[in-house]
């Protein structure tokens, strides 16, 4: 079943999601999103939001489908993260950190669940164009560079490039 077809209420009860009957062999966690903007403008309840998603949603289900894992010894759980949890860039620091989260989440969980015949596996996109950074938007609302009309960077080293503020 996908996310759209879960309670809307938030369970903690694995019945809901997947009956004891139904087994369980994957795991695909791909929810995720990641706005953009400079540290002390993105607001908190939105870098929380970031977490919640990126981090703990997947969390949550890993939480909740492991033990039934577990009981077979046999299961997969693939987690998409992306690049971004490798890289950085300039107002990325929220997105970033959260992605890297997802990173060492999965490496240990890989190491963890090895000796049980569990396989956590990885993916890591790089970016691609696609409605969701359109549809989305990719700057934390209500900063200084959301109101920016365009961002510059040095195209040689990726720096910022003379004349950069926030203000």
């Amino acid at each position: 079943r996908d996310l759209h077809s879960f309670p809307t209420r938030r369970s903690s009860d694995l019945s809901e999601i997947a009956p004891r009957q139904i087994c369980v062999d994957l795991l695909v966690n791909n929810a995720g999103y990641g706005p953009h903007g400079a540290v002390e403008q993105c607001r908190l309840a939105e870098v929380r939001q970031i977490f919640e998603v990126n981090v703990f949603g997947l969390a949550r289900l890993t939480h909740l489908l492991l033990p039934r894992m577990r009981e077979r010894a046999a299961g997969r759980i693939i987690n998409i993260s992306s690049i971004g949890g490798k890289i950085y860039e300039p107002l990325g620091a929220w997105c970033h950190a959260a992605r890297f989260a997802v990173e060492e989440f999965s490496d240990s969980l890989r190491v963890e669940l090895r000796p049980f015949g569990i396989h956590a596996v990885m993916i890591e996109p790089a970016p691609i164009i696609t409605e969701w950074n359109v549809s989305h938007g990719t700057i934390c609302s209500g900063t200084a560079w959301a109101r920016s009309e365009r961002l510059e960077t040095d195209v040689d080293g990726g720096q910022w490039g003379p004349g950069d503020s926030c203000t």
